[in-house]
């Protein structure tokens, strides 16, 4: 039988842990009532500044300037959604206008053209002072994003000539294709550096008239994957219409290559065919510097563009140390590589799509400054 000091320690014990089970219990359910308190706060004050939007309309109509900036700007730092916060800036601006504060004002208009970029293309039925302070700001995309398909022809540069016919023969531009996308930053007003990556298809072909009686055609498909680096200047012509020029540079891997070869007796008229993949025979990392041109036109949230870019390879697509490593078939078709570089004009039709916009206060025209 336990005595009475060991009693009373174990019911001193057992009220000690029913209090802090309390405690525990009284700590939870504070801190929900605190959380709940809270989000009904935000909400009430949430639903005070959506109110509040309504009465600034109100306030302005009947000339209530000062009201509605009081009871706007508290407002907009707040947590409304995207409509509201627009409607509160636009509400701002045309009360700043009206009291004289062009800063001020510019400073919401700025702010609700990165909410709506195209309002200035479909404005509401504002006054006519807020509709002309408005157009005095373009906006533009300062991150895009894009994406082009299109086609090209491959002039073939000769470098050296290891065939051993003296007959005419030549090298003749060929189309290829090429798709990618990139991604372009408008860092000053005209220029942006836009980097992309592309893949493509170059096709070679080598035409020689009469080797040995033969009328040999020699075709290559090349397929490559380059990166590329570009600096462009884009300049608006006429309303949204711009023309742009650039120069950058890229590296081409080369993914893959292959050989189709016809030699066609001249008299008989019989047909040699002949493949192998010449891949490892070929340069798999070539340097190319390029230079462009386009125009491009506004699409919904959007630009389409049309251009077109000129490649120059730096270096020989043979591997000169590896040009004999086919024996069997330089023998069989009479046929030795020569030396040549790449030289692919592309034309490309594309679509951008902004990412982020800038909005910056358009350079006045000389003749609007009177």
């Amino acid at each position: 039988m336990m005595n009475h000091s060991e009693e009373k320690k174990r019911r001193f014990k057992n009220s000690a842990e029913l209090q802090q089970k309390v405690w525990r219990t009284s700590d939870f359910a504070s801190l929900w009532i605190l959380v709940l308190w809270l989000a009904a706060t935000v909400n009430l004050k949430a639903q005070d500044c959506s109110d509040a939007i309504y009465r600034a309309d109100k306030m302005y109509a009947n000339g209530q300037i000062s009201q509605v900036i009081e009871s706007l700007e508290p407002c907009v730092s707040g947590s409304l959604n995207a409509d509201e916060r627009f409607e509160a800036y636009r509400l701002l601006a045309l009360a700043y206008l009206n009291n004289q504060d062009q800063e001020k004002a510019d400073e919401y208009i700025r702010k609700l053209l990165m909410i709506k970029p195209q309002y200035q293309k479909y404005p509401n039925n504002d006054p006519l002072e807020l509709t002309r302070r408005i157009n005095q700001f373009d906006v533009s995309a300062k991150y895009s994003v894009g994406f082009d398909v299109g086609f090209n022809l491959n002039s073939v540069k000769l470098i050296k000539s290891y065939s051993v016919y003296s007959s005419p023969q030549s090298y003749v531009t060929s189309p290829g294709y090429q798709f990618g996308g990139s991604f372009n930053y408008a860092f000053i007003k005209n220029w942006s550096v836009e980097a992309g990556v592309f893949y493509y298809g170059l096709f070679i072909k080598h035409q020689i008239d009469n080797a040995g009686g033969q009328k040999q055609i020699y075709k290559e498909t090349q397929q490559f994957f380059s990166p590329g680096l570009n600096l462009t200047y884009n300049r608006k012509v006429h309303g949204s219409i711009e023309l742009y020029a650039g120069v950058g540079f890229g590296n081409a891997f080369l993914t893959s290559s292959n050989v189709f070869f016809t030699s066609e007796n001249i008299e008989s008229k019989n047909i040699r065919l002949a493949t192998r993949n010449s891949f490892d025979d070929r340069t798999k990392s070539i340097v190319y510097t390029s230079e462009k041109i386009g125009v491009s036109i506004p699409f919904n949230i959007g630009r389409l563009h049309l251009e077109c870019m000129w490649l120059q390879y730096q270096s020989n697509a043979v591997i000169a140390n590896r040009r004999m490593s086919d024996r069997a078939f330089i023998y069989s078709n009479q046929y030795i590589n020569d030396d040549f570089k790449n030289r692919p004009m592309m034309v490309n039709a594309g679509i951008s799509w902004p990412v982020k916009y800038q909005v910056k206060k358009a350079t006045p025209k000389k003749s609007d400054s009177n």
